[in-house]
């Protein structure tokens, strides 16, 4: 059974920001790319992840397909957590993952009805997740996995 993972990319942190547009050339060119694992080094073959993308009021969600597992690209940040205050360890122990925008869910929906439909902080109009994070009530999607 797939799961699906969502992750804000939020032009104010540099380092995903630039590996996010990296990643997005390459998916133009090849229909995938390579992208890191969670934390946990959780994500599997056949799970879907969300890329929450663009102002907080107009948000998108642009969903890929994890379609295998690789090493880590080199250029990745190595020495420090992702977001400050989330997360105390390093990233180099995240193993990376190719991603496909080829399937069988919608590849871009907008973040206002995701997390309407998940019910994700519905007291807070503007709030994102910060880092990668599981979707646990996944029945709950605007779409089918």
């Amino acid at each position: 059974m797939s799961n699906y993972y969502h992750v804000r990319i939020s032009n104010i942190k540099k380092n995903p920001f630039n590996d996010y547009n990296i990643f997005l050339k390459n998916v133009e060119l090849k229909s995938e790319a390579v992208w890191d694992k969670d934390r946990y080094n959780k994500i599997k073959i056949d799970d879907y992840i969300g890329f929450i993308v663009g102002d907080v009021k107009n948000a998108m969600v642009h969903i890929y397909k994890v379609k295998s597992e690789v090493d880590r690209e080199n250029h990745w940040e190595q020495d420090r957590p992702y977001t400050t205050g989330n997360g105390i360890n390093s990233v180099k122990h995240r193993n990376g993952i190719v991603l496909t925008n080829v399937h069988n869910v919608p590849t871009k929906i907008e973040w206002a009805i995701i997390k309407k439909c998940i019910e994700f902080a519905p007291d807070n109009e503007v709030f994102m997740p910060r880092g990668m994070s599981i979707v646990k009530n996944k029945q709950k999607l605007p779409f089918k996995l």
